[in-house]
C-alpha cells in the first residue's frame, strides 16, 4: 500500500524509478525491480515475527514472498524466500 497526505495512491506512481499500478485502496500487487532475494532455512524455534525481526524485513514482505500467512506452520528445515539486505 502507499499513501500521500494521509490518502491512499490510485492509478499509476512512478517511485524510485519505477512505476508501479496502484488499485482504488492503494494496493498494489507489483514487487519493486531493484529487489534482491535470498532464501532462509527454518530453525528450530523460529516464528514469522522472530524471522522478519532478525533479518530486519517485515512479516508482511515474508507473507508475499512465501505465498504464506503470519499464521502458517513454518517447520524447521522449510526453506523461505527472504529480501536480501
Amino acid at each position: 500500500m502507499y499513501y500521500e497526505n494521509g490518502k491512499p495512491i490510485t492509478g499509476a506512481k512512478d517511485i524510485d524509478g519505477s512505476t508501479y499500478i496502484f488499485d482504488g485502496y492503494g494496493v498494489t500487487a507489483d514487487v519493486p525491480k531493484n529487489l534482491r532475494y535470498t532464501t532462509y532455512i527454518v530453525q528450530k524455534g523460529d516464528s514469522f515475527w522472530f524471522i522478519a525481526h532478525k533479518l530486519g524485513c517485515t512479516m508482511s514482505e515474508l507473507e508475499r514472498l512465501n505465498n504464506k500467512s503470519r499464521f502458517s506452520l513454518i517447520y524447521p528445515g522449510d526453506v523461505l524466500r527472504v529480501p536480501e539486505k
